[in-house]
């Protein structure tokens, strides 16, 4: 596919700052932000002494449940897409182990 095929991707819209709402839930991962056709799956990958890093995935299907193990496996199933479900959620799993108590 060339740039000049390549579908309009959806923009993340500025109006909802991902670092002030992970600041304000120090124990979550992940978050689910939903628009009209699809949600935005957010990781947050702490980066120690610098800033956090949020990597971002477009899903086309409704959200889950606002809780970081399903957001988690939804996370993994849209950015590995060849992924069975199984393989998604248990490196969900992996990504929760380490997360701080």
């Amino acid at each position: 596919m060339t740039a000049l095929e390549a579908p309009e991707l959806p923009q993340i819209c500025e109006e909802i700052d991902d670092a002030a709402w992970f600041a304000e839930h120090p124990r979550r991962l992940f978050r689910a932000r939903a628009r009209a056709d699809g949600t935005w799956l957010v990781r947050r990958q702490p980066q120690g002494a610098d800033p956090d890093v949020f990597l971002r995935v477009w899903s086309a299907a409704p959200p889950p449940s606002d809780e970081d193990e399903p957001v988690a496996a939804e996370w993994v199933a849209a950015a590995c897409p060849d992924w069975s479900p199984r393989q998604a959620r248990a490196w969900a799993r992996k990504l929760l182990k380490g997360r701080q108590k």
